[in-house]
Formats: structure tokens, C-alpha cells, sequence
């Protein structure tokens, strides 16, 4: 008898095991495989490149690199629709969405449902060079700022770090117009926009006319303030590590869009500190995670219209700005239930009874305090 169970054990063991397998098969359904060469040499292979794979939301996965013969394998793929990208970066190639495309919204969708291989990428190179330097008012190179280059329909293009004097330089640009951003978020100094612009609609252009234009840019920061709390978690009180802090401006750009300011992420203590604030009024989104719910707005908000604006001057810090993080978030109107998961804890406006937490109406919006 003792054996028979044994054995019977086993034999669902086996089972499990197969469909676990099956079910692993089913969700890895295959792979992406390709080849990058030089479009002046269509024989030539570009190693050492990155290859990155993107969702159709436009969410990044993965990256894999070429090898010295230009071949890259994108692994264990489930099943469903997927864009490439070739980063060229640093490199006098033109960045690309496969295939021969430029922008996210154009690039050919992949469909993954098996082993894929696409066609052979031929990249072609540019002599386009920006460049220059970013100074303080002191004259003085500001290194650690991350110079970004939009393209004219707003995507993304590539990025390039000022050096120990405040040094960068941009190649591998196609003809076209573009917009400069200089990130300095992880400095004392202010973000702008080319050309000491506060967000991209306003920001002046550079026009690409040739593939071997030339162009210099510098640009000088501002000193900025700062904003500094602590993240918790509303339930436990314990600290929260990785939560992810955004600073917009209290006004909206020309579009009605909140201008954002800068970020940082919270150490293992919860303790954050937001540099290179522009003085004025700000107001502060606060994610668990990279874009993660929860969420909330300071100060206990469910949306930027009813954060509490945090004031900053230029070269002081706004401490003590803490937050208490909790469970999902649901934004509410006028007479709706309004809940504050931040405190797991929920209240109306004034037309109906508050619930489990003191209300505080601001017109027809109700919100929760401690």
C-alpha cells in the first residue's frame, strides 16, 4: 500500500511538472533574429550595437547586443506584437525602428508567434554633430547633465552626458528639426529647454538640413532649490524604498499640461530629495514604484488640481515634505465618492455623509485629512 501511494505521488508529480512545461512553452512562444549592417558597405556588420524590443504601448522590455557579425537574438518571447529598435548612440549611425523607420508611432510591428527572423538592417551613417558646452553662472562646467535631443513629432531620439567640463556632443542625427533638453535633475541646477525655455512647446528649434551640418550649442543653468520628505507606508509606518517622486510647476504649459520640474527616488530610510527646483510653487506626484500605483498627490490628493502647491526658493531646501502610501487609487468629481486609499480610508462631498475620516470640502471636491 505504502508503494502504491509512492508511486502515486509520482505520477502526479509527472503531471504537474508536464503542464508547468506546457504552460512555460505556451507563454515563451519564440524568438526575434536579425542582422545589422553598414549601409555603405552592405557586407560589413555593426557589432556591438543594441537591439531593444518594445511592447506596442510603447513599453521597453529587453536588449540584446549584436555580435561581430552584426546578428542579435531577441529570446523568449511570448506570444503577441512587438518593435525593434537599433540604438545607435554614441555611434555615426542613425538610430531606426525597424524597418527604415524613424518614429515609435511608424516602426513595423512584429508578430511573434514562433521563431521570427526579419529582414537584414542596413544602417546608414550621418556626420551631423551638435555640440557644446553646459556652464553655471560662474562659468563653470556643469557635469552630469543629460542632454536629450527630440525629434520634431516628439519622440525621444538619443541622450549625451556632459563630462567633468561640462562637455557633450550628439552624432549619428538625421535631417529634420529637433529640440534640446538639458536634464539636470541629478545636479543643483535647474532643467530647461533650448533656448532657456521651461518646457518643449516654447523651446527654440535646430534644423538638420545635411547629413554633415555642424552645429554649437552652450547653454548656462540656473541654481535651483529643493524639496525634501519622506515615504511611508500609510498601513505599517515602515519606510518605503524605490518610490518614485515627480515635481511638476503649479501652472500648466500653453496646452493645459502640467510642466514637469524634476524627480528622484526614495532611499531604504524613505528619505527623497528633488534638486535643481526653480523657485515658485510646485506640486509633487508620488508613485510606489516607477510609475506604479498607488499613487497620490501631495498632500493626501488624488489629482494635480487639488495638490497642495510646496513652495521653493532658489538655493533652499522644503523639508519635511512626507507622504503616506497605501493601496489603489480612484480620482473623484463633484458628487462622487472620493477615495483617499492612500489612507485606505474614503469620504464625500458635501452632499453626502463623510465616512471613516474627517472631510474637508474645497468647493464640490471633498478630500481626507489626518
Amino acid at each position: 500500500m505504502k508503494t502504491q501511494k509512492k508511486y502515486g505521488r509520482a505520477w502526479l508529480f509527472a503531471i504537474v511538472f508536464s503542464l508547468a512545461a506546457f504552460w512555460r512553452a505556451e507563454l515563451q512562444a519564440g524568438s526575434i533574429t536579425g542582422w545589422v549592417f553598414d549601409d555603405s558597405d552592405p557586407a560589413a556588420p555593426v557589432a556591438d550595437l543594441w537591439v531593444d524590443i518594445y511592447d506596442i504601448n510603447g513599453k521597453w522590455l529587453f536588449g540584446k547586443k549584436t555580435d561581430v557579425f552584426g546578428m542579435y537574438v531577441l529570446p523568449n518571447l511570448t506570444s503577441g506584437l512587438y518593435k525593434i529598435n537599433y540604438y545607435t548612440s554614441g555611434t555615426q549611425y542613425i538610430t531606426e525602428w525597424y524597418n527604415n523607420k524613424f518614429y515609435f508611432s511608424d516602426a513595423l510591428e512584429v508578430n511573434v508567434a514562433g521563431d521570427v527572423t526579419l529582414d537584414n538592417v542596413q544602417l546608414v551613417t550621418s556626420s551631423v554633430v551638435i555640440s557644446g558646452y553646459v556652464k553655471n553662472s560662474s562659468n563653470e562646467g556643469v557635469s552630469g547633465v543629460y542632454v536629450q535631443v527630440y525629434a520634431e513629432n516628439g519622440d525621444w531620439v538619443t541622450t549625451s552626458e556632459t563630462d567633468s567640463n561640462g562637455w557633450y556632443s550628439i552624432i549619428g542625427l538625421r535631417t529634420g528639426e529637433y529640440t534640446l533638453r538639458f536634464l539636470a535633475s541629478e545636479t543643483d541646477y535647474i532643467t530647461e529647454w533650448h533656448n532657456n525655455k521651461n518646457n518643449e512647446l516654447l523651446a527654440d528649434k535646430i534644423t538638420i538640413t545635411t547629413l554633415n551640418d555642424t552645429v554649437s550649442i552652450d547653454t548656462v543653468l540656473d541654481r535651483g532649490g529643493s524639496i525634501s520628505g519622506k515615504i511611508t507606508d500609510s498601513l505599517t509606518g515602515n519606510p518605503i524604498q524605490n518610490a518614485w517622486i515627480d515635481v511638476y510647476d503649479k501652472n500648466l504649459d500653453t496646452n493645459g499640461q502640467p510642466i514637469w520640474r524634476g524627480y528622484a527616488k526614495s532611499a531604504a530610510d524613505g528619505s527623497y530629495l528633488v534638486k535643481g527646483l526653480p523657485s515658485g510653487e510646485h506640486k509633487i506626484e508620488v508613485f510606489k514604484a516607477y510609475k506604479a500605483k498607488p499613487k497620490e498627490w501631495y498632500e493626501n490628493r488624488g489629482s494635480f488640481s487639488f495638490a497642495t502647491p510646496v513652495s521653493v526658493t532658489t538655493g533652499g531646501e522644503t523639508s519635511g515634505i512626507n507622504l503616506a502610501l497605501g493601496g489603489s487609487e480612484t480620482d473623484a468629481n463633484l458628487s462622487q465618492v472620493y477615495n483617499l486609499i492612500l489612507l485606505r480610508k474614503s469620504c464625500v462631498d458635501a452632499n453626502r455623509t463623510p465616512v471613516h475620516c474627517n472631510c474637508v470640502v474645497n468647493g464640490v471636491q471633498a478630500y481626507c485629512v489626518r
